[in-house]
């Protein structure tokens, strides 16, 4: 009967789990608002300049275009 009872002293075993996780799931919500956030104020900087952005998974693409494109660039990446 006394095998049944599990060991809570402090040198038992702790088994851990490091393959195939990858955060926590809630912490995709608040990548998803920053991602979203950061966007608009990039949107936000550019006025009515000519520029087009995707944000997918952690990587940003811009393509810009006429004669303020590279500063249009820098300034999306500042």
């Amino acid at each position: 009967m006394l095998d049944d009872v599990e060991d809570t002293s402090p040198e038992a075993e702790v088994g851990l789990n490091s393959v195939g996780t990858f955060g926590v799931s809630s912490a995709s919500y608040y990548w998803a608002r920053e991602g979203g956030g950061i966007s608009r104020a990039i949107i936000y900087l550019m006025c009515r300049e000519t520029m087009y952005q995707l944000l997918y998974v952690n990587d940003y693409f811009w393509t810009t275009a006429g004669p303020e494109a590279l500063t249009n660039l820098a300034l999306a990446v500042w």
